[in-house]
């Protein structure tokens, strides 16, 4: 009778992903940085895309003082404003170098994390910032062959799903089923989310694995192999910490909103639920990568 394979808990597979990021905690302020210069950059190009609107009610709000803003914008000549073909075309171009840009930025970022993490949790070395950028640069273009490929993956997964749903509403309106079709559609709705969920979870080990420098195919297919493994338990260990992040962060939220209604004070408790909301944004993507090279890493007992 063969021995049935056994694995680490994932409570053990927690703890070492948070060691990890403990241990390496200058990654936190870096992902800190790498949002700065993402939305900077994006309000950026909006800033340059609605110039010519920014610059006519700045010459209204200055001479009418501040005091018949409203009345001015209300006068105010809003077809020359609508978009032509130029700002279209500028606003294409500065998306697309926005894209290039937050890839770039982002496949630099993850292949230096990725590497860290592996680094750390196989020799125990620690946090060095020529090391990261380093093995930012190392990985960078592996990484974004991997986002392109993953990126193909879930909006195949995502349109057939797509084309998937309105086949089936056709086929419920026609044979007079639509009753049952929205029955159907609530239990479906979840199921998305977990095919999301885990499409993301596969993208994260896919990651981790692409440190082993065997190529883009290679991780791909080990990622896709070990979320199968165990009957889905690197997946669900995945799911389990979305689920409290998005449980934490929805009470977190109303309860902050409530607080945020008390005169006077109100707004300390709204500047608290930012601060606190952009932690855990930032953490929650620091301790997912090392979280995916715990998992890449460990062996079967």
């Amino acid at each position: 009778m063969p021995k049935q394979k056994t694995y680490p808990l994932l409570s053990d597979a927690y703890r070492k992903a948070w060691e990890s990021c403990a241990a390496l905690w200058p990654l936190f302020i870096l992902r800190f940085v790498f949002l700065i210069l993402n939305f900077g950059t994006l309000f950026f190009c909006l800033f340059l895309v609605c110039w010519p609107l920014l610059q006519a009610l700045w010459k209204g709000f200055r001479e009418t003082g501040g005091q018949n803003f409203s009345r001015y914008m209300q006068s105010m000549d809003w077809s020359g404003y609508l978009p032509d073909s130029n700002s279209i075309l500028m606003a294409i171009g500065l998306a697309l170098l926005y894209i290039t840009w937050w890839s770039l930025l982002a496949a630099l970022f993850d292949g230096a994390v990725y590497s860290r993490m592996r680094e750390h949790q196989e020799k125990g070395s620690l946090f060095s910032l020529r090391e990261f950028f380093k093995d930012g640069i190392r990985y960078l273009f592996p990484m974004i062959g991997l986002q392109v490929l993953w990126s193909l993956v879930f909006l195949g997964v995502v349109l057939m799903g797509l084309l998937g749903g309105i086949l089936a509403a056709l086929l419920f309106h026609a044979l007079s089923l639509v009753w049952l079709g929205i029955l159907l559609a609530i239990p479906l709705f979840f199921v998305a989310i977990a095919v999301v969920i885990a499409l993301a979870g596969f993208g994260l080990l896919a990651g981790a694995y692409l440190m082993e420098e065997k190529g883009i195919i290679f991780a791909m297919r080990q990622a896709f192999n070990k979320c199968l493994e165990g009957y889905g338990r690197v997946v669900w260990g995945i799911l389990l910490v979305w689920v409290i992040y998005f449980v934490f962060s929805v009470a977190f939220q109303a309860v902050m909103n409530i607080f945020g209604l008390i005169p006077f004070i109100g707004f300390l408790f709204l500047l608290a639920q930012f601060g606190v909301n952009l932690f855990f944004s930032v953490a929650i993507w620091v301790y997912m990568p090392a979280l995916a090279v715990v998992f890449s890493l460990e062996e079967e007992a």
